[in-house]
């Protein structure tokens, strides 16, 4: 019987998009590694072009000129080049060359000037893109590293249905045998892999929510 020790396994790896990318399974797990803010909308239908679902990925420590999109010839980025390609692309904004400070900034649209408290907090009183989706009808998600309070309350407070976490109010093993958070249940997977699990939970999350 699963147990937070030994949870149950979560369904095979499929990714569904609206561009319909193929990916292997360890080519998603660098972007989930950092944060994968994934959000799938439940009042109307993805079809609909004034709602559409959308997959907002947030990777740590990734420079602009790592991508080949973006003219850099370091690395071979084939599926981020795709997703820029026949995605939104947001090329006037600008975030910190550290974690919680950019996780800040990008989750209420504000420069740290305005709002930034300490490392590792998100203060209370900001509104996040997450309660304004909520309010627009979508079912929310976020997965990966959260590093924004300890409060096991806050991922529904700044809007988000569900949560597949590290780093909310304990910091336990990351990669090998890794120790999640899964909507608010302290869940330790032996054996497992960090990036796979969270990876896992918002492919699952789309796969439930495609045709809402």
């Amino acid at each position: 019987m699963p147990s937070p020790e030994n949870p149950a396994p979560l369904p095979a790896r499929k990714l569904i998009t609206r561009f319909e990318l193929k990916l292997e399974p360890r080519t998603f797990t660098l972007l989930a590694a950092m944060l994968a803010i994934v959000l799938a909308s439940e009042a109307l239908s993805a079809a609909d072009a004034g709602t559409p679902n959308i997959v907002l990925i947030m990777a740590d420590d990734l420079g602009f000129e790592c991508i080949g999109a973006n003219g850099g010839t370091s690395y071979k980025t084939p599926v981020l080049d795709q997703l820029a390609a026949e995605g939104v692309r947001f090329t006037h904004c600008y975030s910190q060359p550290i974690c919680t400070p950019s996780r800040v900034k990008l989750m209420t649209g504000r420069y740290n000037v305005r709002n930034y408290a300490e490392f590792g907090l998100l203060e209370r009183s900001q509104r996040t893109f997450g309660n304004m989706l909520q309010q627009a009808g979508y079912r929310t998600c976020i997965v990966g590293k959260w590093q924004l309070g300890k409060d096991p309350e806050l991922p529904r407070h700044f809007g988000f249905d569900e949560h597949c976490l590290w780093q909310l109010y304990r910091r336990p093993s990351r990669y090998p045998n890794p120790g999640l958070e899964v909507n608010g249940v302290a869940q330790d997977y032996r054996p497992g892999y960090g990036p796979d699990v969270v990876t896992d939970y918002a492919l699952n999350f789309i796969e439930q929510h495609k045709h809402r």
